[in-house]
């Protein structure tokens, strides 16, 4: 197996905690209801009843959203990011479910179905959804993917949902799926403060480089290039935990981004 792909040695793990506000009537279908009493179209939801947003779909956005901006191959240039099977490799990004803050109430609104042909109405059906400005927490772990790279990409992201040109969920046509996102916490996990090692994780097209990670004072930086604003929030035998701090952490992808941008 190539070392320069797999996860048989973790050497920058990193884990950000993020929230995503919905501004309009959200909705991640659960299938058709087949409860007496339920809903035509319900929503996931955890047992507790709070609305869930799944990791594989928000993967899914980030990937297609970012081939789609970028006018990149998902699977030709995305494979060492997000997974693929040519060649065959594990997602250097995994995502956890987002699932609101709060149990949510049964909300539904009814929706008419068109018939194509004749323009009439089909048939109506009764679609939950849930209501505006609920909090979805959850997290993204990297493993051994670039900090930069995770930048970049969450930056990109961040500004096409809070310009509203990428929605999540269902029914986005029907004015469903707007949503902000933001970063609450980043912490960077390593087995000492000043590492090397080499990749083709992250946005190489397929090409090895070499990373090296070194902590100084209150910075952390990427082969003394890329330079985030950090401070030790634990250290132990086996790593230390650094906090990053988001607007250093923005302020290189937004960087990083314009220059892909105008290459």
């Amino acid at each position: 197996m190539d070392e320069a792909i797999n996860f048989k040695t973790y050497y920058l793990l990193t884990k950000i905690i993020a929230k995503i506000k919905n501004l309009s009537p959200l909705r991640v279908g659960a299938g058709k209801g087949i409860r007496i009493g339920e809903s035509d179209l319900p929503i996931i939801r955890t047992a507790d009843r709070r609305a869930v947003v799944p990791g594989s779909s928000l993967k899914g956005v980030f990937r297609n959203n970012i081939a789609r901006f970028l006018n990149w191959d998902v699977e030709k240039e995305l494979n060492y990011v997000f997974g693929g099977s040519d060649p065959p490799i594990g997602s250097s990004i995994i995502f956890s479910d987002f699932v609101s803050e709060q149990a949510i109430e049964n909300v539904e609104r009814t929706h008419i179905r068109i018939n194509l042909r004749t323009g009439g109405v089909r048939n109506m059906f009764q679609a939950e959804y849930a209501p505006e400005d609920n909090v979805f927490i959850g997290s993204m772990m990297g493993r051994n993917i670039p900090l930069s790279d995770l930048a970049i990409m969450i930056s990109l992201v961040t500004k096409l949902m809070n310009f509203g040109i990428v929605r999540i969920g269902g029914f986005k046509s029907r004015g469903y799926g707007l949503v902000s996102f933001d970063i609450d916490r980043i912490q960077v996990i390593l087995p000492s403060d000043d590492l090397r090692y080499t990749t083709k994780l992250g946005f190489t097209k397929g090409g090895e480089r070499e990373v090296r990670i070194k902590v100084e004072k209150d910075q952390l930086k990427e082969n003394d290039k890329h330079i985030f604003s950090s401070k030790l929030a634990s250290d132990s035998q086996l790593f230390k935990v650094y906090e990053i701090d988001k607007t250093s952490f923005y302020s290189v992808g937004d960087g990083l981004l314009q220059e892909i941008i105008n290459a």
